[in-house]
């Protein structure tokens, strides 16, 4: 999943590059995908490291499913105007990129889970709770 998030993470910043430029360099929130890309980069750099790639790959999936929320609107709207603006077509393609990678993590931490050894018995120096005795009521 690190090199996923990599690639991802250079997809989303090209797409937000090209957008800013295809946007004639004065629509900046063309750049959103590319601050995207490159968090999920960071993100899966640090995910390099096997201390951090729990939490990095979190990180990812966190801003890739706030960069698909932010962007799925555009989806719709790509339905009616059918590429007559840009910009929703270039929020529509990072709508799709952080839709997937938050799928293909979410895929990642559920076989993460299942690889994972089972949890090891309690120390023994932890008091163990007794149960409850019932006794009966006495009959009047």
């Amino acid at each position: 999943m690190v090199w996923t998030t990599v690639l991802f993470g250079m997809l989303l910043t090209a797409l937000g590059v090209l957008g800013y430029f295809v946007a004639d360099q004065t629509f900046w929130p063309a750049l959103i995908p590319a601050s995207l890309g490159l968090v999920l980069l960071a993100a899966g750099l640090l995910g390099l490291k096997q201390t951090f790639r729990k939490n990095a790959m979190h990180v990812a999936a966190l801003f890739a499913l706030l960069g698909l929320v932010g962007t799925v609107h555009a989806l719709l709207q790509i339905i009616k105007l059918v590429l007559q603006q840009p910009g929703w077509v270039v929020e529509s393609v990072t709508a799709i990129l952080c839709g997937m990678f938050v799928w293909l993590a979410i895929r990642s931490f559920i076989e993460a889970r299942r690889r994972r050894p089972p949890a090891e018995s309690p120390p023994s120096d932890l008091v163990q709770p007794q149960p409850i005795q019932q006794t009966e009521m006495p009959q009047p």
